[in-house]
């Protein structure tokens, strides 16, 4: 054999030899990074799983607890005023406190839609065709100032009565409140009352 034939074939297993090496690694390499996804997903089902093993070392899983808030938003299209009532469920899952206030809701007859949802706040809201409840209109009959909270502009509901007959009212105001006084918020009204009664 000649020192050409020689170095070809030497050249051909190294070449042959680093093939082999490149994969391998790549082989490796593959590996450790399905191991690495594996681990992110795990990770991910921790997050949102306990995981512990019960007294026939059996491996359990139970859904992990959340302090969720919870947001109810009704929006009254009539005033353009928004309530909000919020407060915090503790040790939940979000699952189960949407079944929760699905059943609540349900039972109330109220139809409310998600917003927003996650495992730190749940928020539901809707829109309802009247004034907000914070809407009154006072009116004086018969010696009694009748107190209504308007609902729309054909509907009022009774909230109050205040008798006048041992009180005295200025002129200026039974003259108001015989046309009617509309008051646009609680505080409007307990100062209107206080005035009356002082």
């Amino acid at each position: 054999m000649g020192i050409d034939t020689k170095y070809k074939i030497l050249f051909g297993v190294l070449i042959v030899l680093l093939f082999g090496v490149g994969i391998f690694i790549g082989f490796k390499v593959s590996k450790i990074g399905s191991k690495s996804s594996a681990l992110e997903v795990e990770n991910k089902v921790e997050d949102s799983v306990d995981i512990y093993r019960d007294d026939e070392n059996t491996v359990q899983t139970l859904s992990k607890k959340y302090d969720i808030e919870l947001v109810y938003e009704d929006k009254y299209t009539l005033c353009n005023e928004t309530i909000t009532k919020k407060e915090t469920i503790y040790d939940t899952t979000l699952e189960e406190l949407k079944q929760r206030e699905e059943k609540t809701q349900e039972a109330d007859g109220k139809v409310y839609k998600i917003k927003e949802e996650s495992n730190e706040r749940l928020v539901y809201s809707r829109n309802i065709s009247t004034n907000c409840p914070n809407h009154f209109k006072a009116i004086l009959e018969d010696n009694v100032i009748k107190i209504y909270r308007v609902i729309d502009e054909k509907s009022n509901e009774l909230y109050r009565k205040i008798d006048t007959q041992d009180k005295l009212i200025r002129e200026d105001v039974k003259a108001e409140l015989e046309e009617g006084v509309l008051l646009n918020s609680y505080q409007e009204l307990n100062l209107f009352i206080e005035d009356l009664e002082s």
